[in-house]
């Protein structure tokens, strides 16, 4: 009985917040007090399982499936956050690998050397490149005993993740974009220097100075044109369900720039080559798991 009516509590106090948000939405004195909302909603999980949906050996294939440049949507079950995020995917990252995944991934790839050179680096690594540029960064992501190979928007703000703090979910979708991998090294050099922006509780891409999670992926890969953008109370936005839909509406045309390498949507595993996976993420989209 008392769960209940904490649980039918704080479903009001989320209502009440989200109108006052959207009537009060650009007015810069209801921006500390919005992004203290969102942040607990983000934060607040009531039921708490005793772990994420993904097991250990699934997590394990997924870290060996990934390469450079890919990037993720993912879903963590029971978040207050979640009533207010339609759909079933409610966040996005970006996977960057570690030193030795990036110096195989671009080895022999002219078109990308001599951008790093024309960067100052002349070794023509990129590996290198992130370490006279961003010195600091490069040794909280590499030089330590566990690299951080994923750059995502949390409400703390543009942070180097683990894999697996990033991964360990209830549903998680890899996505790898069909493009070049000059714009790939570009968009991980992006990355890198929006590393520590803060949250952007506006969910507005018209400007950098604040980054949401799928502001990060739009940034890096804005020329590349991955998926379009609409709108959220007049901004320019899109949410990570959003483009699982782009992912299904675009699916086998050549405006698709991207493919799904893997899909765990909760219950079962998928690779790329599944017919089934691939049907099930396109779907997606049309689900709403609180």
């Amino acid at each position: 009985m008392r769960k209940g009516i904490s649980i039918l509590i704080i479903l009001v106090v989320v209502v009440l917040s989200y109108v006052v948000v959207r009537n009060y939405y650009h007015d810069p004195v209801v921006y500390p007090f919005k992004s203290e909302f969102f942040t607990w909603a983000g934060d607040t999980r009531l039921m708490t399982p005793d772990s994420a949906s993904i097991s250990k050996k699934q997590l394990e294939e997924l870290r060996a499936s990934v390469k450079p440049g890919d990037f993720f949507l993912n879903r963590s079950d029971y978040y207050i956050s979640n009533i207010g995020i339609p759909g079933f995917w409610t966040h996005a990252g970006f996977f960057m690998g570690d030193v030795k995944e990036l110096d195989v991934f671009f080895e022999g790839e002219t078109d990308c050397s001599e951008w790093v050179v024309s960067m100052g680096e002349n070794s023509g690594q990129l590996s290198n490149l992130l370490k006279i540029k961003f010195e600091e960064k490069y040794r909280r992501c590499f030089e330590k005993k566990h690299s951080l190979p994923v750059i995502e928007s949390l409400s703390e703000g543009v942070v180097l993740s683990s894999f697996t703090d990033a991964a360990a979910k209830d549903g998680i979708v890899v996505l790898r974009p069909q493009i070049s991998k000059l714009e790939i090294a570009k968009a991980i050099y992006q990355a890198f220097e929006l590393v520590d922006r803060p949250y952007d509780f506006n969910f507005d891409f018209s400007s950098d100075s604040l980054i949401a999670c799928t502001e990060l992926i739009h940034c890096i890969y804005k020329d590349s044109e991955l998926f379009s953008v609409g709108e959220l109370f007049g901004n320019p936005f899109v949410t990570a369900n959003e483009i699982a839909q782009y992912y299904d509406n675009y699916f086998e045309t050549d405006r698709l720039k991207m493919e799904m390498i893997f899909l765990f949507d909760g219950d079962h595993m998928y690779e790329r080559n599944s017919f089934e996976g691939q049907q099930i993420f396109r779907k997606s989209w049309e689900d709403s798991f609180w």
